[in-house]
């Protein structure tokens, strides 16, 4: 890669930190469970979540929370033990202090216990019943959707795409977005991730409108994120991506850019 391409990389990309996802459940098998539940839906969706504690011990969460100081994801269980039966409650309650905005979900047979929750003003983003089994997933997979959209939706609107397709409306986070492209054939459009392909009915051109600086032409059914290209081959008029994936260039783009990515002329 060409040193002021590199240069280059480093100015326009922004750190987006990850949202930290902690674990305390008392039961070895459930504890193992949540965390494969959640583990298996991250690595299938592009969600900049990461597990960083899965734990039966509160203080270990505690202390993990004290280290990390950045709003995070908490699936607690309420009763920790027979013996401590509220202390999911004051583990949400330090939590809280220290997490103001974090989102603190609840995993729990003790819905008797949900009015002291709401008492102790722990603001528990939902409450998941640990005894329906069959549901148990899914609960837990919906709640990590709507987290992520809430999450996304509190990004400057500039870091945002929000597509329209048939059935619903997806919030993209734009430094996720590798290129956009017409789809052949086709009145629609297609938006490239790393992981996933989106497909909307919506004009490349008003895309483009609501996309940011970091975004550009390359061809004129093709709008490219600049953040992610690796390399740009001139003489065969292809663009290389940090995840391998590549496009064409055309000759009436190809100056331009050339010049976004700050190459020799």
């Amino acid at each position: 890669m060409h040193k002021r391409l590199t240069i280059l990389h480093k100015r326009l990309e922004r750190r987006i930190d990850m949202l930290p996802i902690f674990i305390c459940e008392d039961e070895p098998v459930l504890l193992k469970s949540y965390t494969n539940y959640i583990q298996e839906y991250l690595s299938f969706h592009e969600y900049e979540m990461k597990i960083v504690c899965s734990t039966d011990d509160p203080h270990e969460i505690l202390a993990a929370v004290t280290k990390d100081r950045q709003k995070g994801i908490y699936f607690l269980d309420i009763a920790l033990s027979d013996n401590r039966k509220k202390e999911g409650i004051y583990l949400g309650e330090k939590i809280r202090e220290l997490d103001p905005d974090g989102y603190i979900v609840y995993i729990t047979s003790h819905s008797e216990l949900s009015m002291m929750v709401l008492r102790h003003r722990v603001a528990a983003t939902d409450f998941i019943p640990k005894d329906d089994a069959e549901h148990l997933k899914k609960n837990i997979a919906d709640v990590l959707n709507l987290i992520h959209e809430r999450d996304t939706r509190s990004l400057p609107e500039e870091d945002i795409l929000v597509l329209e397709t048939k059935t619903e409306k997806i919030y993209l986070k734009q430094s996720d977005i590798y290129y956009i492209e017409i789809v052949p054939g086709a009145r629609k459009s297609a938006v490239h991730t790393q992981f996933s392909i989106y497909e909307t009915g919506e004009s490349l051109k008003l895309l483009k409108s609501r996309l940011n600086s970091s975004f550009m032409y390359c061809h004129k059914s093709i709008i490219i994120n600049i953040r992610h290209v690796q390399a740009l081959q001139k003489r065969i008029r292809k663009i290389t991506f940090d995840n391998n994936l590549t496009c064409d260039v055309a000759v009436r783009n190809l100056k331009e850019v050339a010049l976004a990515l700050e190459l020799p002329k």
